[in-house]
C-alpha cells in the first residue's frame, strides 16, 4: 500500500511530525505553500489565519504535484485553526476532493489550545468519507517534546503497519 504525507505547516511543528511519520512508514512526502505566506509572527499571524478559516478564504497554493492514482492512502496533517483545518489543507482537498473520496485518509491534527477533533472532522466532512482511519493530535510536538508524544507518534504509524 502506497502512501503520502500531505501537509502545511506554519510554525514547524506540523513538518516535524510529518517528516516523522513519512519516514516511519515509508512514505511520500508533499508540502503545500500558498503563493501568498501567511505572516509568522505577531497579531497578522492569528488574524491572518484565523480570518481566513473563519470566512473559508482558501488560499492558492503554489504549484504541486500530486497523482492520486500513485497512492492507496493519504495522511493528511495540519495545524489547527479556529477549530479547523489550515486553509492551505482546505484548498488542497478542494482541488482533489472527488479522488480524496476514493482513498483511504488519515490525519494529524497539532494545536495549541483546542479544536483539533473538530479539524479531522471538517476534513472528514470536506473529503466525503464515512472516517478517517486513523487520528493523532498533539500539542505543538515540536516546541514541547516529550516522550509521550514520541510515544503517540509511534502508535499511530504502528497501527498501519498492524493493518
Amino acid at each position: 500500500m502506497k502512501k503520502i504525507v500531505v501537509y502545511y505547516s506554519l510554525d514547524g511543528n506540523t513538518k516535524y511530525v510529518a517528516e516523522i511519520i513519512a519516514k516511519k512508514m515509508n512514505a511520500d512526502i508533499l508540502s503545500l505553500e500558498p503563493e501568498i505566506a501567511y505572516p509568522t509572527k505577531g497579531v497578522k499571524k492569528y488574524w491572518n489565519a484565523g480570518k481566513d478559516t473563519m470566512f473559508s478564504t482558501n488560499p492558492k497554493l503554489k504549484p504541486y504535484t500530486f497523482d492520486a492514482d500513485e497512492y492507496d492512502e493519504v495522511i493528511l496533517c495540519t495545524p489547527t485553526w479556529s477549530d479547523g483545518p489550515a486553509t492551505p489543507i482546505n484548498t488542497f482537498i478542494s482541488e482533489n476532493q472527488s479522488t480524496l473520496a476514493t482513498k483511504k485518509i488519515s490525519a494529524f491534527a497539532g494545536y495549541r489550545g483546542h479544536g483539533a477533533e473538530k479539524a479531522i472532522e471538517k476534513m472528514r466532512k470536506a473529503i466525503g468519507v464515512d472516517e478517517i482511519s486513523h487520528k493523532l493530535t498533539l500539542v505543538v510536538p515540536k516546541e514541547k517534546p516529550d516522550k509521550e508524544k514520541e510515544q503517540m507518534i509511534n502508535r499511530f504509524c504502528n497501527e498501519f503497519l498492524e493493518k
